[in-house]
C-alpha cells in the first residue's frame, strides 16, 4: 500500500509576484494512496509579495483526472493580524482541481467570496486535504 509521512517547506507568495520573507515556515503531511492531507504554520513577516496570498512547493500537487467540479477542496485555517476587507470575518483555503498552490478567500455573511490580498506581518495554521494524481 502506498504510505508516506513527512515533512515540508511552505513558500508564501503574491499571485503577481514576490515572496514573503519569514523565520516560520513549517508543514507536514500524509499521504495514503491519492489522498494527501497538507498542514501548515507561517509567520511571514517582511513582504514584496504582490496581488493576493498563496502558498506554493507542495508535497504533491492536485489531481486534475477528478473533473472540473469534482477535485474542488477546501481546508480551514486560524489567522491572526492579517486584515480583511469590510464585512470579512473568516478566511478558508481552497484548491482547484490540478493546483500546484493554496489560494485563500475571505468571505463572512451574505458578502460573497473575495482573494485575500497581500498584507505585511500575519500568521496562520491551516490544513487542507485533497486528491493527487
Amino acid at each position: 500500500d502506498d504510505y508516506e509521512e513527512g515533512t515540508w517547506t511552505p513558500k508564501v507568495i503574491g499571485h503577481t509576484g514576490g515572496v514573503y520573507t519569514s523565520s516560520n515556515l513549517k508543514g507536514s503531511y500524509t499521504k495514503i494512496g491519492n489522498l494527501v492531507h497538507l498542514t501548515w504554520y507561517v509567520t511571514p513577516s517582511s513582504s514584496v509579495a504582490t496581488g493576493h496570498i498563496q502558498i506554493t512547493d507542495l508535497p504533491y500537487a492536485a489531481s486534475s483526472n477528478l473533473g472540473s467540479n469534482n477535485g474542488i477542496v477546501t481546508g480551514s485555517c486560524m489567522i491572526d493580524n492579517l486584515t480583511l476587507s469590510s464585512g470579512r470575518t473568516w478566511v478558508s483555503p481552497y484548491m482547484s482541481h490540478g493546483a500546484t498552490v493554496i489560494q485563500f478567500y475571505q468571505s463572512g455573511t451574505n458578502v460573497g467570496w473575495t482573494q485575500l490580498p497581500v498584507d505585511t506581518s500575519w500568521s496562520m495554521i491551516g490544513t487542507i486535504s485533497y486528491r493527487t494524481v
